[in-house]
């Protein structure tokens, strides 16, 4: 009889003891679920909150033309809109058949282009007027000074000297021009194409067309591309 109360004691603890275990792994299984559910909404939020996210000014440089469309987006993440076809840029009369891909963050724009889906074939980054994340001109050897801020930097009369080719225009609520240069070090020579909205210095020139006038004209965006007379546009107030 002893015998028998023993084993059912045993019994009975071991079935205590399986139930207790049996709880402990349901709550971890279940502290570990509740984990994975935040780590997915802090993956939404910051996913949502992208937008409002600033980039920094020196991206530029890893995207010139010639990157890889898996770095971009290594980089950068999923464009926020991607489409293929015909691109009208403002240094050129004809379209060009090509991917774009635009992206928006909290203090800048930034689109760029591939023909072929591999790689870039340019980079246009436009200001979005944040006093607190300036988006900064980072290539010195094209200015006189070591940087600056895309909004409040001027257009240097050097880059007139240097003009490959230009385009003003005016509407009835934009007045605009475009500077395109070439510039670069050995190896690396690309277009840069200068974007401006200054309505009095478009407006000088008209009266006179001489690119002079558009000396010390506001520039709020700017394109590095690997080829010429395509400088795709994005505006700071899109």
């Amino acid at each position: 009889m002893d015998f028998i109360l023993s084993v059912l004691s045993g019994a009975i603890g071991g079935l205590i003891i399986l139930v207790f275990q049996k709880a402990w792994e349901f709550k971890d299984a279940k502290d570990q679920e509740l984990k994975e559910q935040e780590a997915a909404r802090q993956k939404l939020i910051i996913s949502h909150d992208i937008h409002k996210r600033p980039v920094e000014s020196k991206i530029v440089e890893h995207l010139l033309p010639g990157t890889s469309i898996e770095k971009m987006k290594r980089l950068l993440g999923v464009p926020d809109f991607t489409t293929y076809g015909k691109i009208f840029t403002e240094v050129s009369e004809n379209p060009m058949d090509t991917n774009t891909y635009l992206y928006e963050f909290g203090n800048a724009h930034l689109l760029l282009t591939s023909q072929d889906g591999v790689s870039t074939d340019s980079v246009t980054i436009s200001t979005k007027f944040d006093k607190d994340y300036p988006v900064e001109f980072i290539f010195p050897y094209l200015l006189e000074k070591d940087s600056a801020a895309l909004g409040s930097m001027k257009l240097e009369k050097h880059l007139i000297d240097y003009v490959e080719k230009a385009e003003v225009n005016k509407t009835m609520r934009d007045a605009y021009f475009c500077i395109e240069t070439y510039f670069g070090r050995a190896g690396r020579y690309h277009y840069y194409t200068f974007f401006g909205q200054d309505s009095d210095k478009v407006a000088e020139y008209f009266k006179d067309p001489d690119l002079k006038h558009l000396v010390n004209g506001s520039i709020n965006s700017y394109c590095i591309s690997g080829l010429s007379n395509f400088a795709p546009y994005i505006s700071p107030f899109w």
